[in-house]
Formats: C-alpha cells, sequence, structure tokens
C-alpha cells in the first residue's frame, strides 16, 4: 500500500499496538525483581504536558492540572518516497500523525530536574543556519536580539535563569530508506492560556543539535496544536523548483534516518561517522541539554518560557459545543489533556482498532537509534507577534526527546523497552546532579521550586482556559473559582429584552 493511501484506521491500529505492547513490556518487568526499579513509574503516553505553572487546587476538589502557562506537547511524523535525486514525491507524502512517547512518570507527576540555566546548553547558529556555537539558555535568553536578529525584537526582558528538565524517548516508525522512501517529524505545542496571538502566555524554542529557533506560543482555539519547525533564513521552498526563491525566513522539518546504534550504544558514533554527516548536513551526537549528559545524534528539546501578561483577556464568547476533546483550530486538532490518571491514556483510538490491535502479534524489534538532519520546507516563517517580551521569574520548561527507530509496522522488542526505560532514568539521575530532583508536581517542594502555586486558579487565567475547553467545562474542572457568566454566541450582538415590572 502506498503512503499516500495509508488510512488513518491503519496508523491507529498500528500505534495503538505499539503502546499496548510497550506497557506490556513495562508491566511485566515490573513483576520481575531484576528488572522493577528499572521500569517502576514509567508510561507510555501520546501527549506530554509540558507546563511552566500548574495550579495545586486538589485540597479544594480539582486535578492540579490547569494553571497560568500551560501547555501540551505531541510529537508527529510523516513518510513519503524520494527518487534517485532525494526529492520528496508530494503525492505519496502521508498526513502528520502521532509518534508514542516513553516517560519516566505520569503527566500529573512530571518528574522533572530543576538546575540553572547555565548549565543547560544549546546550539545557536546565524539566521542561514551558519556559524554554529555551543551557548547555554541563559545566555541565549539573555541575548535574544543578538541570537534571533531576523525576528525583529525591540526590548526583550527575557534572560532566564533556571530550568526545569524532563528526558523523553519516542519510537518512530520509520520507512525503508534502501527502497525509496524517508521519513519526518516535527513538535506540535497546544497552549491553553494564549487567547490573543499578540499576548502570548510563553515562548517557545525549539532546539536540536543543529540549531535553535524561537516561536511565540498561538491561540489554541485558532490554531489547534502548533507545530514547531526550525527557522532558517533561505531560499529553498518547493514553489522555486531549485534555490533561487526570494530569500526570507522559511520554515523546515526534521528528517530522521536510523542509525546502526541500538540503546546500548546510543551516542557513541565515531569521529570519522561524526564528519561525514556533518558534510552531508546531518546530526551528529553533540551534547545539548544539561551539561552532564552525554550526546546524542537525535535529541531535540521543546523549551516553554512562561512570560508575563500585559493585555487583559478578550471578552469571553459562547463556546457551544466546547470542551475537552472537542475540534480545535482549522486542523480539527483535539485537545488531549486528562483530568485524571487513567489506567489507558486518552490517546483517541476507536475502540474497534484497540480491540484488532490486542488480537494481533506484532512483530517486535530491536529499536535503533535516530539521527536527524534538516527536513524539506512546509511554509513561510510567521511574522513574530510580539516585539518585548518580559519573561516571569519561574524556570523555563524544558522537554527533550530522544528519537529511537523502528521500522513501519513493527514494535521495540521488550529488551529495548526495559533498557529505555533505565536509560532515561540514568540521564535523569545524570540531570539531577545539576540541580534540584523533583519527582512530583504537585509537592511541597514543586511549590518551593516556583513550578507549582498552592489554591484556586485565578480567574484571569480560567478566562483565558475557558476559551479553548468551553466555559462549562472550565466551571466543572476548577473548584474554588467564582462560576464564569454566562456569555453570549459568536456573531450575535447582545440585545436583551425589557425586565419584566
Amino acid at each position: 500500500m502506498s503512503a499516500a493511501n495509508l488510512p488513518n484506521a491503519m496508523h491507529l491500529e498500528m500505534m495503538n499496538a505499539q503502546r499496548l505492547e510497550m506497557m506490556k513490556a513495562i508491566n511485566a518487568a515490573a513483576q520481575d525483581e531484576a528488572t522493577r526499579e528499572d521500569v517502576e513509574g514509567c508510561q507510555v503516553v501520546s501527549t506530554m504536558w509540558c507546563d511552566p505553572s500548574r495550579q495545586d487546587d486538589t485540597a479544594l476538589g480539582g486535578f492540579g492540572c490547569w494553571g497560568d502557562n500551560i501547555t501540551d506537547v505531541r510529537l508527529e511524523y510523516r513518510i513519503f518516497r524520494v527518487d534517485e535525486k532525494g526529492n520528496k514525491d508530494l503525492g505519496t507524502q502521508t498526513q502528520w500523525m502521532l509518534c508514542q512517547i516513553l516517560q519516566i512518570s505520569n503527566n500529573t507527576k512530571d518528574s522533572r530536574a530543576v538546575m540553572d540555566a547555565k548549565h543547560f546548553k544549546l546550539i545557536a547558529a546565524d539566521d542561514d543556519g551558519g556559524n554554529k556555537r555551543r551557548t547555554d539558555l541563559e545566555e541565549l535568553t539573555g541575548k535574544l536580539r543578538t541570537n534571533f536578529p531576523s525576528e525583529g525584537f525591540v526590548d526583550p526582558r527575557m534572560r532566564t535563569s533556571r530550568v526545569a528538565v524532563a528526558l523523553r524517548m519516542a519510537f518512530v516508525p520509520v520507512p525503508d530508506a534502501s527502497k525509496g522512501w524517508g521519513c519526518e517529524v516535527r513538535y506540535v505545542a497546544y497552549g491553553y492560556n494564549t487567547t490573543d496571538p499578540k499576548d502570548p502566555s510563553n515562548l517557545l524554542l525549539f532546539g536540536d543539535t543543529m540549531n535553535t529557533s524561537v516561536f511565540a506560543e498561538e491561540p489554541a482555539r485558532c490554531a489547534g496544536f502548533q507545530p514547531l519547525y526550525t527557522k532558517l533564513m533561505s531560499t529553498v521552498c518547493p514553489d522555486s523548483g531549485s534555490t533561487d526563491a526570494e530569500l526570507k525566513m522559511r520554515c523546515y522539518a526534521t528528517a530522521v534516518e536510523s542509525t546502526d546504534r541500538g540503546l546500548a550504544d546510543m551516542g557513541k558514533e565515531t569521529a570519522a561517522e561524526s564528519a561525514a554527516m556533518a558534510a552531508q548536513g546531518k546530526g551528529t551526537s553533540v551534547r545539548t541539554g544539561p551539561s552532564t549528559l552525554p550526546g546524542s545524534s537525535a535529541c531535540a528539546w521543546h523549551i516553554a518560557l512562561p512570560l508575563q501578561k500585559v493585555a487583559p483577556p478578550p471578552q469571553m464568547r459562547s463556546l457551544a459545543g466546547g470542551g475537552l476533546g472537542a475540534s480545535g483550530g482549522p486542523q480539527g486538532a483535539c485537545v488531549y489533556r486528562s483530568l485524571a490518571d487513567a489506567a489507558e491514556p486518552d490517546d483517541g483510538v476507536d475502540p474497534v482498532f484497540r480491540s484488532a490491535c490486542e488480537s494481533r502479534e506484532p512483530v517486535k524489534v530491536a529499536a535503533k537509534e535516530g539521527r536527524i538532519g534538516i527536513g524539506s520546507y512546509v511554509e513561510d516563517a510567521k511574522p513574530f507577534p510580539i516585539k518585548t517580551p518580559v519573561v516571569k521569574s519561574t524556570p523555563a520548561i524544558a522537554t527533550g526527546i530522544y528519537i529511537m527507530t523502528v521500522p513501519m509496522g513493527a514494535c521495540p522488542d521488550d529488551a529495548t523497552v526495559v533498557e529505555a526505560c533505565r536509560k532515561l532514568k540514568g540521564y535523569y539521575k545524570q540531570a539531577s546532579e545539576l540541580g534540584t530532583q523533583l519527582d512530583d508536581r504537585l509537592s511541597e517542594q514543586a511549590v518551593k521550586e516556583g513550578l507549582t502555586a498552592v489554591g484556586p486558579v485565578s480567574k484571569k487565567a480560567k478566562m483565558e482556559i475557558a476559551a479553548t475547553i468551553g466555559a462549562e467545562k472550565a466551571d466543572a474542572t476548577m473548584p474554588g473559582t467564582a462560576p464564569l457568566a454566562p456569555t453570549i454566541a459568536v456573531g450575535r450582538p447582545l440585545l436583551a429584552g425589557v425586565p419584566r415590572d
């Protein structure tokens, strides 16, 4: 079956089978005394909660998953055929599809290592991708105008002193490159508290082993899941058919290919191999993130920098039918934030496909470390909507994903899953050497570190979130806050009748 005809139902069945098999491996290892500690607490999810702030309202009957700067993040992939020259056949390109992600804790607990931003390393480059240099998050944000000259910042006050780090691992289905197939990935983010594009709740960074790009968070109620790409000043785009288009800032996806390294050899490429890959414009085993971590050729970071809001929230409008799981944005993206820990993550899989997956025996293989590179042109970059962003004093939230690859239709074998859990826990321990190990976002320690506040969600934050999930859902899930006033439907003027005498 060609990629162009790959039905969404088949993808859902395949990805759900992968998640089920991985969770079976984790549950089986948890019953074995020799591997119990390696996998304890690990979960496979389709959506990550990468929130710079949360409100612990559990004492009031809430779920502790809302706040002033919340955002959900997913990883997506697509596949396509390429010709002998490496050009993409757009007729075979699939839609963007979800990847499964392994993490140490569940989304509510959200284990992180809080450290000084000067110990968090990134790769910066000129607008055209040249002059690559190693920097740190504090320097990058403190010199935003210098590091991102084409974004038009005037007086940014974004120097970030602390960052809370989490580590994840994704298993991306990669087609057979020897048969002319290619694969790309991208991060997408869903910002609940941004209701006005000129007043975002978060500044977002996408950083990999080759570059770092900056984005302003967009309103989820309008844009759905906002894609994050590599931004480059370039003349390369499909419309020109070559490289002679107008020079402008453009967005490119991230290419992914398999290496011959398993988890045990992750990041252990030779100097000669690294030089050869760099000459081809591909990622190499560069150390990014906490300085105590080893390098990898396939690690990318989503970093949310909480912003001080300067504009009042817009007038609330009715969102009839809006709520968790409702369509949001032009692509019909769904909100995946569940309100409590569940045995089965809310991954939107139809029960018929779940049943089919449980009855089949998927092929299991040892996963291989991925290698990333610059992918194909996606769209022109949007003008940056704010020129004077001001960061909050609370920590930035950095979430790194190590990309492992498996053949299309396959699942990582049990040994890979257990080793992946062990590897992530080892990396988390190394990251925590630089600061504070935080095991629970609803703990007193999280409050002390500035990641969580105690009490009801603020009225302002509640109104912002309600613009995405609906006022009725906001009232039901945010106890302790005054109920929202009834609203008028979009497009209808307010014309009330005369009160009765």
